[in-house]
């Protein structure tokens, strides 16, 4: 269960919004709600990701992951 994860993922990002490695942190919190099967919130926050990084190295994994989930949802 990945519960105190997002919790601990989200309270890091809202007391510190400009920590160094928030684009890691959004990438891992994504995949967190994912293994839980919230693919909405996923989504979400890739595109929080894409929003605030766009010079981040986990942009093109966030891309496919979002484009991958359109795919699936209109086979």
């Amino acid at each position: 269960d990945f519960v105190e994860a997002i919790a601990a993922y989200e309270t890091l990002l809202r007391d510190n919004p400009e920590y160094p490695d928030k684009d890691r942190l959004l990438s891992q919190l994504s995949k967190a709600h994912a293994l839980s099967g919230r693919t909405e919130e996923s989504l979400a926050v890739l595109q929080r990701l894409g929003d605030s990084a766009s010079d981040s190295p986990y942009l093109a994994e966030a891309l496919f992951r979002q484009a991958e989930r359109l795919f699936v949802e209109n086979d």
